[in-house]
């Protein structure tokens, strides 16, 4: 389905990390969608049978800098330009407090926060005036919630990196937005939940679903966009309410 009118991308570049599945997929199609031609940065290649019009696949490690450099050159030497880039790519962590190891903090942080930083810092000397970047952030930098110290962690470092840096690159045109999803229908999240998780997300949520990642793209989408010309240094909720409180029907489900 063609997107709306109103958050057209015609001609513009974007680079999407974490692009190969998941919400980072319904990201780039959302954009490919609204006319953006996209690279389409991961660990693994994507097929060129999956690759929409106008797009490239780049295998990048977003916790290594050089990596990062070297897939941004990539794009900007095949596109000739960029104007958008989405800091998607990021890992689940569901460990317990007493049981965070080096190894967990040092992957969970290089590649969450890791990501959007070298992400961000290849943007700003690559962007011009009107370009934007969107992180990937999650409620579970506001939503306190079992197993998720670490992971939260990770995502609040991300919501203030991209407060911080919205006011430091305001003056060179680029502006910097995160998104914030709630309990979205995910492989990752997926493989994550055992039993029962989901339907307890379910309850959480006061829109009683869980959301999908179409419905993350379309904010992406818009912040993109002309549209969005006036918003920078803002984070975004898409999680059916569960960052504000629990619904009637949640307390009921739960007594």
């Amino acid at each position: 389905m063609p997107a709306a009118n109103f958050a057209r991308l015609d001609q513009r570049v974007a680079i999407v990390t974490g692009g190969a599945s998941g919400i980072g997929r319904a990201i780039v199609d959302a954009l490919a969608d609204a006319g953006a031609k996209l690279a389409i940065v991961d660990l693994r290649e994507v097929p060129s049978s999956e690759l929409p019009a106008d797009s490239i696949s780049l295998i990048a490690d977003v916790s290594d800098v050089t990596s990062v450099e070297n897939a941004y050159d990539a794009a900007l030497d095949h596109f000739g330009r960029l104007d958008i880039v989405v800091n998607n790519a990021g890992v689940l962590d569901k460990t317990a407090v007493t049981k965070i190891t080096p190894e967990d903090f040092h992957r969970v942080l290089s590649i969450n926060v890791g990501g959007v930083v070298w992400g961000t810092q290849a943007a700003a000397t690559r962007l011009g005036a009107g370009g934007c970047v969107i992180n990937m952030a999650s409620i579970a930098a506001r939503v306190a919630l079992p197993m998720d110290s670490l992971y939260a962690a990770s995502k609040a470092a991300v919501v203030a990196f991209t407060e911080n840096a919205a006011i430091e690159l305001a003056d060179s045109g680029i502006r910097i937005n995160a998104v914030c999803p709630g309990f979205i229908d995910t492989p990752m999240n997926q493989e994550a939940a055992d039993g029962g998780e989901e339907d307890i997300a379910k309850t959480a949520t006061p829109l009683r679903r869980l959301g999908q990642p179409t419905e993350v793209a379309a904010l992406v989408r818009f912040l993109a966009s002309d549209d969005a010309a006036f918003i920078t240094g803002a984070a975004y909720d898409v999680d059916g309410g569960t960052s504000r409180g629990i619904s009637l029907g949640a307390i009921e489900a739960m007594t």
